[in-house]
């Protein structure tokens, strides 16, 4: 029986233009202790994300601290910055699914998109981010990519293979019903003011300048917004900017000084802004991450 799995002539997988140029953020797996974060941005990206083991915590969308425990997977729409905490020490799996890709060869998310039409009004409408089970089959998968990209398989025509075998187990043992609530934040008619708003949107813009950007009226700017993001636009702003500057702090080397810069946050501010949203202060923030 040949089990030698060490990954073979490096260096040529290195030199690869599909290798080196093969980011983390189209297929990765990490491992998280309890309390730990990890942030996943990537604004023209769909995503997946499975819980092989442990629970993890995310505010996603419109849905603050969304819980996914070990055996389940969801789905975050692009345009969302995720960042997640471990409730346990847990082993994660994010797959992002760009725009043109498909369940399968014969079936599309137009395709399905158009069975949500039809079926609507017995589906009902969206209360919470859906999850589902992970699979005994779609689990297997999971734990070969995982232990494959652990060896540093990092292709990018792996990755891309895997994400289609992922989507087309979905659709082979996943009922439509079942795919259509997992992935109905894109199975909608509103996409276009959805991708307008996020193509304008930056960390220093506020409604005002958002609406202006759009060149909108305020009646149909706040109409609209509310229709299709399911909160206000200072709402989404302020959510955006918490997660943003939570991000900075634990993951980056700017100076509170340089990320109160970032968001116009007047000197002093980002400290009252870091305690009513995390009940901490920045340095106790940084301070408890570099501990984790």
């Amino acid at each position: 029986m040949y089990d030698f799995c060490d990954l073979q002539y490096t260096d040529e997988h290195q030199n690869c233009i599909y290798y080196t140029n093969a980011t983390p953020q189209n297929l990765l797996t990490r491992t998280l202790r309890k309390g730990a974060y990890m942030t996943l941005k990537e604004n023209d990206t769909n995503t997946l994300v499975f819980i092989l083991e442990g629970s993890i915590t995310s505010d996603i969308a419109r849905y603050k601290n969304v819980t996914v425990n070990e055996g389940e997977f969801i789905f975050a729409e692009n345009g969302n910055e995720m960042l997640i905490k471990a409730l346990a020490d847990s082993t994660i799996i994010w797959a992002g699914v760009k725009g043109q890709m498909s369940l399968c060869n014969e079936y599309s998310f137009k395709d399905l998109m158009a069975y949500y039409k039809k079926n609507k009004r017995r589906l009902g409408k969206e209360t919470e981010p859906f999850k589902l089970p992970i699979n005994h089959i779609l689990r297997k998968e999971l734990e070969s990519t995982c232990d494959t990209l652990n060896k540093g398989m990092l292709c990018a025509h792996y990755q891309k293979l895997k994400i289609n075998i992922l989507l087309m187990l979905l659709r082979a043992f996943y009922t439509k019903d079942d795919l259509v609530r997992l992935f109905r934040p894109i199975l909608n008619e509103d996409n276009e003011f959805k991708h307008a708003v996020q193509a304008a949107y930056n960390d220093q813009l506020n409604v005002q300048e958002l609406m202006t950007a759009l060149n909108l009226s305020e009646s149909t700017f706040n109409r609209k917004f509310t229709k299709v993001f399911g909160m206000t636009a200072g709402k989404y702003i302020t959510r955006r900017k918490k997660d943003q500057v939570l991000r900075y702090l634990l993951f980056s080397d700017l100076s509170e000084k340089e990320i109160s810069e970032k968001f116009k946050f007047t000197p002093g501010y980002i400290v009252k802004f870091s305690k009513n949203h995390f009940g901490k202060t920045p340095s106790e923030l940084r301070a408890e991450h570099e501990t984790e």
